[in-house]
């Protein structure tokens, strides 16, 4: 444990750089859980102590803040844009509070400071993460956690510059919705009844948040859309078209037994709905964005390749 705190602490110091008043400047409890040498590690903050009550009340301090976080970000799926940005508002204040209680005195704006809690927990997650089934569920989930806190955040300040993309976030939340069930459904079958299949799923979800997070970015920068053209944007959808056709099943089941038969039937008709809907909402999504400024190309690739690499997770 001393070791993770450690390496995390050092990641804190680095995201934390600023102006003003610095974190060595702080003469808090905060050093003496910095001031603590092991056999690999010293880690030199503020001012020596041999005091073992506080390096462990410090240690724990650290530790304690940086499992709130990971827990209370691990929420439901929320597809609604403006539920998302409730969500981001209550765990930013929870993040800068953690930030606060760490850092004391530091003189650092609210992005910046719940922007550095979250690096801590993405650092958290890398040395926590393992091969066991569970292990793999929980990092994957949590990662698609720190990535919807991202995209709520990019959201917010996009509607906050323009207030028209309200009309792009509708569209994509019923999208969002539509192409996580898609792909965990194609998951589902690919995987069925495996051990695999609950890690590919939960990484599947952080896949999609991470392709749409992408996205918002180009959206912030502006991204021209050259490759926007009518004959490419319809060849794009013939893509997506083509990887959700290829996504259909056309075995019944007949390999399972009796029981497992039906409940495997009933899913494959669920990813055939499913497809027809997510075309749909894609068309409605790619028709707000033309009528706009926002490049798309780009995305509707991503979202291909994504639905591609469900098809093939398990052959």
């Amino acid at each position: 444990m001393r070791k993770l705190i450690f390496f995390v602490m050092a990641v804190v110091l680095v995201a934390c750089g600023h102006r003003g008043k610095g974190i060595n400047d702080d003469a808090t409890a905060l050093d003496s859980a910095c001031q603590v040498k092991t056999d690999s590690v010293e880690m030199p903050v503020g001012a020596e102590t041999d005091d073992e009550n506080a390096e462990d009340k410090g240690l724990q301090r650290l530790a304690d803040a940086l499992e709130s976080i990971v827990e209370n970000l691990d929420e439901k799926d929320m597809f609604d844009y403006r539920t998302q940005l409730n969500w981001q508002k209550r765990y930013e204040r929870m993040l800068v509070h953690s930030f606060d209680s760490i850092f004391p005195g530091t003189e650092l704006a609210v992005e910046a400071k719940a922007d550095s809690m979250l690096s801590v927990v993405n650092t958290y997650l890398n040395l926590h993460s393992d091969d066991t089934t569970w292990g793999m569920i929980y990092s994957a989930r949590m990662m698609r956690n720190v990535c919807l806190y991202r995209i709520a955040k990019a959201s917010g300040e996009l509607l906050k510059n323009n207030t028209a993309f309200a009309s792009e976030l509708s569209a994509w939340s019923a999208l969002h919705q539509a192409l996580d069930g898609f792909c965990l459904g194609i998951v589902n079958l690919q995987w069925w009844g495996g051990s695999g299949m609950g890690p590919v799923m939960c990484y599947t979800s952080y896949e999609i948040c991470e392709m749409r997070l992408n996205d918002l970015k180009r959206v912030e920068q502006k991204t021209a859309k050259t490759g926007d053209t009518d004959a490419a944007m319809q060849q794009l959808r013939l893509q997506v078209e083509k990887v959700v056709d290829n996504a259909k099943k056309d075995s019944n089941g007949d390999w399972l037994e009796d029981e497992q038969r039906s409940d495997y039937s009933a899913a494959v008709k669920r990813v055939e709905n499913g497809g027809q809907k997510l075309l749909k909402l894609v068309e409605e999504w790619i028709s707000v964005r033309k009528d706009n400024s926002w490049a798309t190309a780009q995305c509707l690739k991503d979202m291909a390749k994504l639905i591609e690499s469900c098809v093939e997770s398990n052959r």
